[in-house]
């Protein structure tokens, strides 16, 4: 807890200290080390993130957060057929008590990436019926529409993307902003696209987006 604290003010050095320092009091336990991963993968060090994560995942075989978790850093990192199958393996194994409800975010965005378009609407539909009011699903199922040409479905969730909240800062307004003007833009509603536009380029960037994408 002390460790979380701290970085969430920022002190980054003394919470990776406390982070470590809990796995070596409780080295069988794997809530420890799952945070300790996900501190890693929040400060892009995906290396040493899937480390901690595979770490849990010997303590915890049935963990599909971890498998979640150490998918993302295997895909950060380029290896994209591991991270499917991480990805896959925690769909396996998803029920119970850790049930984790964006691993078909996750898997389908993943999926774009790879231009499975319809394997990948699939998955962000089941992450929609699961989670409907994360800003995350509603931008990236609103992405896939506009791949797909669907522009009028794609305008309908990125709307919806931009009146829910995101208080963690995972997908900025400027990002929806600006995938609405590019929205606009393909409808013919120029003036409504600039007005788009004009918002994703006037916003601030907060530190921890910042942080998170290397700027």
């Amino acid at each position: 807890m002390r460790a979380q604290a701290e970085a969430a003010r920022g002190q980054e050095n003394d919470a990776e200290a406390h982070f470590l320092r809990a796995c070596e009091i409780a080295p069988n336990q794997p809530e420890p080390r799952l945070q300790l991963g996900v501190f890693y993968n929040g400060r892009q060090q995906h290396g040493r993130a899937a480390e901690q994560f595979r770490k849990v995942l010997a303590l915890q075989p049935a963990d599909p957060r971890s498998y979640d978790y150490l998918g993302l850093s295997l895909e950060a990192q380029g290896e994209f057929d591991k991270a499917e199958s991480s990805f896959r393996m925690g769909l396996a194994k998803n029920s119970g008590p850790r049930f984790d409800p964006m691993l078909h975010h996750n898997f389908g965005r993943h999926l774009m990436k790879r231009n499975r378009l319809a394997e990948a609407g699939k998955h962000l539909d089941e992450a929609l019926r699961l989670v409907p009011n994360v800003r995350a699903v509603r931008y990236e199922r609103a992405r896939l529409a506009e791949m797909e040409g669907n522009l009028n479905g794609a305008r309908s969730h990125a709307e919806a993307a931009l009146r829910l909240p995101d208080p963690g800062g995972v997908i900025l307004d400027m990002q929806v902003h600006y995938l609405l003007s590019r929205i606009f833009r393909a409808l013919g509603e120029t003036d409504i696209a600039a007005k788009y536009a004009a918002l994703s380029r006037e916003a601030d960037i907060p530190l921890d987006a910042r942080r998170r994408s290397g700027r």
